[in-house]
C-alpha cells in the first residue's frame, strides 16, 4: 500500500508504537509529523526524525503539552506550516497516557480531500482487569468516539475513522514493570506464548491509512 507523499500526523511518536507507526508509514512513502509531550523526550523524537529522513521522507518535531486544551491547534498549525501544506492526509492519536486522555481537536475541512484517522486505544476497553476501570473506561469511550466519528466524517467528509485495540505491548510506559509481571502477560498470550512486537501493529496502522 502506497502513502506517497501523503502528510501524517502521529501523537506520542517518540518512542515505542507511535514511533513504530511513524516510521511504517515514512517507509510507505509519507511525510510524518512528529509529535511528543516532553521535553525530555527530544532526544528520542530526533532519532526518529533521522531514520525517517534517512528513507528520503520529510519529517518535522512537535513539542506540547498533549493535555492543555490547544494542543490541536498548535499540532496542526505547526503541521501546515512544517510541510508548506493546506491539508492533512493521516492523523494517528497515540500518545500513551495512563491517567488522562485527550483528544486532539480539529477543523473537519483540513481533510477536504478525504482521509484517515487512527487510534491506538486498548483490548482493556472490553476487558475488565482488577485496578483498571478508570483507564478501561476511558478507552471504551475512545472506541465509542471513533464510532461516532467514523458515522459523522465519513459521509461528510470522506475520512474514515478506526480504533486498533492492541493487547499489552512491551514498550517505554511499562519499562519498570517487573520480569515477574512481564512474564505472567506473556502466558496470557493465546498465540505462541510471546509478547507483542510493533511490527505486529504496524502492518494494521498502514492499512487503515
Amino acid at each position: 500500500m502506497s502513502l506517497q507523499d501523503k502528510i501524517a500526523v502521529v501523537s506520542g511518536a517518540s518512542r515505542g508504537l507511535g514511533a513504530a507507526i511513524a516510521k511504517a508509514y515514512a517507509k510507505e512513502g509519507a511525510h510524518v509529523a512528529i509529535v511528543y509531550a516532553s521535553p525530555s523526550s527530544t532526544q528520542s523524537a530526533e532519532a526518529v526524525k533521522k531514520e525517517i529522513e534517512q528513507l528520503g521522507r520529510k519529517a518535522i518535531l512537535i513539542q506540547t503539552d498533549l493535555v492543555k486544551p490547544d494542543c490541536g491547534e498548535v499540532v496542526l498549525r505547526e503541521t501546515l506550516k512544517g510541510f508548506n501544506t493546506e491539508t492533512i492526509d493521516i492523523l494517528v492519536s497515540n500518545a500513551g497516557i495512563y491517567k488522562e486522555n485527550h483528544t486532539l481537536e480539529f477543523d473537519a475541512e483540513l481533510f477536504d480531500r478525504g482521509g484517515r484517522i487512527v487510534v491506538i486505544s486498548s483490548m482493556a476497553a472490553t476487558w475488565a482487569s482488577p485496578n483498571m476501570d478508570i483507564y478501561s473506561a476511558s478507552k471504551a469511550a475512545v472506541n465509542a468516539m471513533m464510532k461516532c466519528w467514523a458515522v459523522s466524517l465519513g459521509k461528510s467528509h470522506g475520512i474514515t475513522a478506526n480504533a486498533i485495540n492492541p493487547g499489552f505491548f512491551p514498550t517505554d510506559i511499562n519499562a519498570h514493570f517487573s520480569d515477574e509481571l512481564l512474564e505472567k502477560f506473556k502466558n496470557m498470550q493465546a498465540i505462541g506464548h510471546r509478547l507483542a512486537d510493533t511490527d505486529d501493529l504496524t502492518g494494521l496502522a498502514v492499512f487503515l491509512a
